[in-house]
């Protein structure tokens, strides 16, 4: 698996894989590439164990991981409906339910995740829950919506936050506790960023126009 090595020890101590009997082709093969052999790494029997031991983590991590992502994919496949929209924006703003099927399925918990009104992610978090790295699960997040974890998170967020403004009576406060946000003003202050009005403006507007 990892490429061949010689013994200086103990090599008798070891299962025979592949037994061959001395025979002339097998002389003249091994004199043919005796300086080739002699290039070989030489190991310890302590050494061969170690080496053999991480061989065996690996496998075992690499399997868990193939196991677990395929379950993963299939669930989401069998679970998930596809939204075809030219316009991404307009899909992360009206966006409700998990339903997005994301391109890559590396993607697929990350995104179930920031859709899920009940709990406040971070990018920190999802890459845990992806186990791919903080910097290649950005750059797959901005592949996917052209735009970063930060605005795409924050557009989902406002989004919620105008559903309870229209079809709630809860308070700017209780809203902003109920999106994960530490200080209502800093809401108040994304909110504006992102909608262009303050939540209660925006909540007396609509109402009134209707």
């Amino acid at each position: 698996m990892a490429g061949e090595v010689r013994m200086d020890e103990k090599q008798s101590q070891l299962e025979q894989i592949l037994q061959l009997e001395d025979q002339d082709p097998i002389q003249q093969f091994k004199k043919k590439h005796q300086k080739v052999y002699e290039q070989l790494p030489k190991l310890t029997f302590q050494d061969m164990k170690k080496a053999a031991f991480m061989i065996g983590q690996l496998s075992e991590y690499i399997l868990k991981e193939i196991t677990k992502n395929d379950y993963f994919i299939h669930a989401y496949k069998d679970n998930s409906v596809q939204i075809s929209s030219k316009n991404k924006q307009q899909e992360i703003g009206t966006y409700k339910g998990r339903n997005y099927q994301a391109k890559n399925p590396q993607l697929q918990p990350a995104i179930d995740a920031m859709y899920d009104e009940n709990q406040d992610v971070d990018l920190s978090y999802l890459a845990n829950l992806t186990n791919l790295s903080l910097n290649y699960l950005s750059r797959l997040i901005k592949e996917e919506f052209g735009e970063s974890f930060t605005h795409v998170y924050n557009k989902l967020k406002i989004s919620w936050a105008k559903q309870r403004l229209l079809n709630t009576e809860k308070t700017v406060n209780e809203i902003s506790d109920d999106l994960g946000y530490v200080d209502a003003s800093y809401f108040v202050r994304t909110f504006k960023k992102y909608a262009g009005i303050t939540p209660l403006n925006f909540r007396k507007t609509v109402r009134l126009s209707k």
